[in-house]
């Protein structure tokens, strides 16, 4: 669904680019090959910008950060980076005059089933882990220090990277080696996806909740300065709650309408799609530096 510019190509509309059975019937037109351009360049922008900031979190996670907690901030911070990879290559294929013919129609159409399949249930789940972490160690420290050893936070990190991508591997049947109820699977991603969503959210309210307390408590104690790292810390993590609402949300109801029903989206619409779930890399970062600062 990301690949909507070469279609002329390749003499076909973008859900073309989905495993038999998967996809709806939105068409590319030439007249919006401005709106395509201005767009492409947005998510390219604001992936490799993504990318820059993330690799700059890896770094301060692993020199900045103490403890295990680091491991957590490191992987949310790998899993973005590589999504920021995905998406500023399909911004640079939807630069239709610069792209055309210069990848195969298989390549199109895992890059597709990647970016609107794959991407955005791996960023939610990459913030699992986090979130969970953050309010154990917020509530119960003595537990967090008994849970998460060092061997257990990979583990942790490993299975909720990895879940979505399975799951998307067994719809996409890429070596044709079985025949997947694609409605089936699609409900499954859209379970874990929907189910990660909502632990992130209530995990990151109960530790917003929590840390907005204390910022009651240290404003009596006329502690400038702590103050404002309290009040840093809860809005940072109230954003970590709400950005994937916002960035993830939209793309995850998009691909739904493309998949289930009738496409009630127009191309333009899924193009903007595409810049919000681009710019989900380069909010994340933004927030974990605030958050680590």
């Amino acid at each position: 669904m990301a690949i909507m510019n070469d279609m002329n190509y390749y003499s076909t509309n973008f859900t073309d680019t989905w495993p038999e059975g998967i996809g709806g019937n939105v068409r590319d037109s030439d007249d919006d090959e401005h709106y395509r351009t201005l767009i492409a360049y947005l998510v390219i922008t604001a992936a490799a910008l993504g990318l820059l900031l993330n690799c700059f979190v890896i770094i301060l996670s692993f020199f900045y950060v103490q403890g295990d907690f680091r491991y957590f901030i490191a992987n949310l911070a790998l899993v973005d980076a590589l999504c920021a990879v995905l998406f500023a290559f399909v911004g640079f294929v939807n630069l239709g005059s610069v792209s055309r013919g210069r990848f195969s129609f298989r390549v199109l159409k895992v890059t597709a089933l990647a970016f609107y399949g794959g991407s955005f249930g791996m960023m939610v789940c990459a913030l699992v882990p986090v979130s969970i972490s953050r309010l154990v160690a917020a509530t119960r420290p003595q537990l967090y220090e008994r849970l998460f050893t060092q061997r257990m936070v990979f583990v942790v990190c490993f299975v909720f990277d990895t879940l979505p991508l399975a799951v998307l591997i067994i719809l996409a049947d890429p070596w044709s080696l079985w025949r997947p109820n694609h409605t089936y699977w699609l409900i499954a991603h859209a379970a874990v996806t929907i189910l990660a969503y909502l632990l992130t959210f209530v995990c990151n309210t109960l530790v917003f909740r929590k840390v907005a307390r204390h910022i009651a408590v240290v404003g009596c104690l006329q502690h400038r300065s702590r103050l404002l790292e309290t009040r840093q810390v809860a809005i940072a993590t109230l954003a970590q709650a709400i950005v994937p609402l916002f960035c993830q949300v939209p793309a995850f109801l998009a691909l739904a309408s493309a998949l289930v029903l009738d496409p009630l989206i127009s191309a333009e619409m899924a193009f903007v799609t595409q810049l919000w779930l681009a710019a989900n890399p380069l909010f994340d970062a933004l927030i974990t530096i605030c958050v680590i600062r």
